[in-house]
């Protein structure tokens, strides 16, 4: 057996329902997180955030320099 990812657990258990709503509060704990520890440059880490998805869908799979 392989380990299981946050989506498949749930949907493994039969509450697949609850993922959107699950996933936006995780969301939203990071980005309460990236303010607390981000004083003074939280735009910035905020739009490292925000790019992640985009970075990470990439074929090359390779994350950009932001902190130039």
């Amino acid at each position: 057996m392989y380990p299981m990812d946050f989506e498949e657990f749930l949907l493994a258990i039969g509450n697949d329902t609850l993922f959107p709503a699950i996933k936006r509060e995780i969301l939203e704990l990071y980005r309460n997180d990236i303010q607390k520890h981000a004083k003074g440059s939280e735009l910035k880490a905020e739009s490292i955030f925000d790019e992640i998805p985009a970075q990470l869908s990439k074929h090359e799979k390779k994350i950009q320099a932001f902190f130039s």
